[in-house]
């Protein structure tokens, strides 16, 4: 009786029909597939790596181009760059390093919404200007440094140090021909006696106080100081020895913005009367 190859794949004689050459077969045909796609796998790979083009040169394949243009356009939007104009736009700036802070806040989609810098908020469309230069861009009436108010200072600048804030005080006294309030972390003893002296400093006027934004928050959270007075404030973007700025060092950029929302927005905002913002001291950029 012959055998149903089928059921139990039996020859006529009762024999175990091989399978070998079968299985054989399929496995020689999977490991050619493996080795093709092995062989292709460099070629692929080729599309993000460095290659060298014909001039002898290295750089990058179409799409390693493409990949390598899109991270640079996103560092150059945090750091507040508008490459379509090939430099830094202040209201461009500001609101990267609004985005940042209130990612590391996790703030709501409402809170992130209080500050949508505008570009009338600024005095100039430049965030390049030296600090040196500035004078010369204060001359309408209300930002003159001739008379100081009855309170508090007409402009201020803020800096992200007191380090910085000393520099900046020295660099004001040459080209601006006039002597700030100093607002930071100086003068010996307790930082409550410190802010009591800056108090009573402000409440007799100045045209110009340079501050860290830490202490200026301080005094005006404590009622110490009010910015009634203030007509303009200069955000100073100087860089330090590790690349930071006011804008970009966390601690600083934290009450930068919590300065502008508790106590100058609403005057920031103002379309006439209000407090005009200006960035200077931005470190130029190229493409």
């Amino acid at each position: 009786m012959g055998a149903v190859k089928g059921q139990d794949d039996l020859d006529v004689d009762g024999n175990w029909e091989p399978l070998e050459p079968l299985r054989s077969e399929a496995f020689g045909q999977k490991r050619s597939e493996k080795k093709k796609r092995k062989l292709a796998a460099p070629e692929q790979s080729m599309k993000g790596m460095a290659v060298e083009d014909d001039d002898g040169d290295q750089g990058l394949a179409p799409e390693g181009k493409a990949k390598s243009k899109r991270k640079k356009r996103r560092r150059l939007q945090m750091e507040g760059v508008n490459p379509a104009a090939g430099g830094r736009n202040p209201s461009d700036l500001l609101a990267a390093s609004w985005a940042a802070e209130a990612k590391s806040l996790s703030l709501s989609t409402i809170e992130v919404g209080e500050v949508v810098p505008e570009p009338n908020w600024f005095m100039s469309r430049s965030s390049s200007c030296p600090l040196s230069k500035l004078p010369s861009t204060l001359r309408k009436p209300e930002f003159s440094m001739s008379e100081s108010p009855s309170s508090g200072a007409s402009v201020i600048v803020l800096s992200a140090s007191t380090e910085r804030v000393f520099e900046v005080v020295a660099e004001i006294e040459s080209s601006w021909k006039t002597k700030p309030v100093v607002l930071a972390a100086h003068g010996g003893g307790r930082k409550k006696d410190q802010i009591a002296r800056q108090a009573e400093a402000l409440k007799r006027g100045a045209a110009v106080a340079v501050a860290t934004p830490g202490r200026l928050l301080r005094l005006l959270d404590g009622d110490h100081a009010s910015l009634r007075e203030t007509n303009l404030v200069v955000i100073e973007l100087t860089r330090d020895r590790k690349n930071r700025d006011v804008l970009t060092l966390p601690e600083t950029r934290r009450d930068v913005f919590a300065l502008l929302r508790r106590h100058a927005l609403k005057r920031v905002k103002a379309e006439s009367g209000g407090i005009r913002l200006l960035l200077c001291g931005a470190a130029a950029t190229t493409d």
